[in-house]
């Protein structure tokens, strides 16, 4: 073998080995260190691994086209969250650095399944013409097991008085509790004459918490989650049964005139009155839950004690108190003919099925747009929710009544086989009036322009019986 074909195979031995791409040095350009925060954590999507990434181009050449760069050397796999990289994104253009230029990405990961104690190597990387430019460090931060297990217990109880702490006589016996992992079921238990429960040797990891009903109208928790880590914080936990808030607390919302434009100002005013015994705290405005265009656009700031997310608002027994709001009429207000103010008020996200909610307002935005619509009427005797032979109702005349003005706005009839078109409908929300001898079982319908026309497709509607 000559002396050069000797020279290029330790070359390429070199590559293959890595050691032509190991962490830059000065002369290279690109520097990086890297710091795990914290620990141990818990193996599972839920736990956010914080890495502090520096990144330092210590050349004099600026720097285009920088990745990130990441892999396992030993142990469980890490991942971390792609938007977190930024514009180091490994799958995007890359970022650019000048020349002596040094940033810091706060970088998020997590471990989603156990293979002993992990050891990464993080960095950036960038294409030259020749090898890649590398420049990476070595990471390794602690995990909790996966053989460690704890015991997960508590007691469910009626928490009559509001002071968040079982007293003698409030425990709640015959109670499902279940425990599942990633939603899917795990262990059942039900609660004893003391209320209590037990789970012994559970695994570390990341549980749900879910609960059977409870009697006379008791709400418990939608979900508890738990995160163990074998420190034992799920050995006695207090399970509060309560009455529902809109038993305690009357709600109302209004807007200050009948009809706006896209964009204008609103004064909102919301009206709490707390009619039991004991004060409310921690009250908050849960608004347009189910996502609408039209909804009344109200910063968090504006929201004031009743901000989602923050302290909340304090009434006490036998209080009306009144919040002054302004909000905004969203631009697609237009498209809808529509703005409303549709909220709810409780101290709680886990027992949000028993919040005060306020009947909801609908409020007309000027607008000159209209629209089509299109759908099948008829009596959905079997209960399926489709339109079966026999069901369509036929040669009916129903109106569409305006929810702002209470006027009919305009009429069709339906054909022979149940289907009923509206052509150019002012946008709006309408309710059907039906000029027969029928009563409609489902609620509103909306009429919106282009490109948020969609038809109602199928309403059912039922017998008056004499009504």
């Amino acid at each position: 073998m000559t002396a050069r074909a000797v020279g290029v195979l330790a070359f390429l031995s070199l590559l293959l080995a890595g050691l032509l791409a190991a962490p830059a040095s000065a002369q290279a350009g690109l520097q990086v260190t890297a710091s795990v925060t914290g620990g141990p954590f818990v193996v599972g999507n839920r736990e956010s691994i914080p890495v502090k990434l520096t990144v330092t181009n210590s050349g004099t050449e600026e720097r285009r086209g920088v990745k990130g760069r990441l892999r396992t050397i030993e142990g469980s796999p890490f991942y971390v969250r792609s938007d977190t990289w930024r514009d180091l994104d490994p799958f995007g253009a890359g970022a650019v650095f000048a020349a002596g230029e040094t940033r810091t990405y706060d970088l998020i990961g997590h471990v989603s399944e156990w293979a002993g104690q992990p050891r990464i190597m993080i960095g950036v990387q960038r294409q030259t013409p020749n090898i890649p430019e590398i420049a990476e460090t070595e990471v390794s931060f602690q995990l909790v097991p996966a053989d460690v297990t704890e015991h997960v217990g508590g007691q469910v109880f009626q928490d009559a008085n509001e002071n968040r702490v079982a007293d003698p006589g409030e425990e709640l016996p015959g109670i499902t509790v279940r425990l599942a992992k990633g939603w899917q079921p795990f262990k059942e238990a039900v609660t004893g004459a003391d209320g209590r429960f037990a789970f012994p040797d559970i695994p570390v990891g990341f549980y749900e918490l879910t609960y059977g009903p409870a009697p006379g109208g008791w709400l418990l928790p939608s979900t508890n989650f738990l995160r163990l880590d074998g420190t034992g914080t799920a050995s006695d936990l207090g399970i509060r049964a309560r009455r529902p808030m809109s038993e305690n607390l009357r709600a109302s919302v209004a807007l200050d005139r009948k009809t706006y434009s896209a964009g204008d100002s609103v004064q909102l005013t919301v009206t709490l009155t707390n009619t039991g015994q004991y004060p409310l705290t921690g009250l908050v405005a849960g608004c347009d839950r189910y996502g609408s265009s039209y909804h009344l656009l109200v910063t968090q700031e504006a929201w004031g004690e009743l901000a989602y997310g923050g302290p909340g608002a304090t009434v006490q027994p036998g209080q009306t108190r009144v919040f002054a709001v302004t909000g905004t009429v969203p631009d697609k207000g237009d498209y809808f003919g529509l703005v409303s103010a549709i909220c709810d008020f409780v101290d709680d996200e886990l027992y949000l099925y028993g919040a005060a909610e306020a009947a909801p307002v609908y409020h007309k935005v000027r607008s000159s747009k209209t629209a089509n619509t299109f759908g099948t009427v008829y009596h959905d005797k079997d209960g399926d929710f489709s339109v079966d032979e026999g069901e369509a109702v036929v040669n009916t005349r129903i109106g569409l009544r305006d929810v702002t003005t209470g006027r009919v706005t305009v009429t069709a009839t339906t054909d022979a086989t149940g289907r009923i078109d509206y052509t150019k409908v002012p946008v709006g929300r309408y309710t059907p009036q039906i000029f027969g001898p029928w009563k409609p079982v489902d609620g509103a319908i909306e009429v919106a322009a282009e490109p948020y026309t969609v038809p109602f497709f199928n309403f059912r509607v039922t017998p008056r019986h004499g009504d």
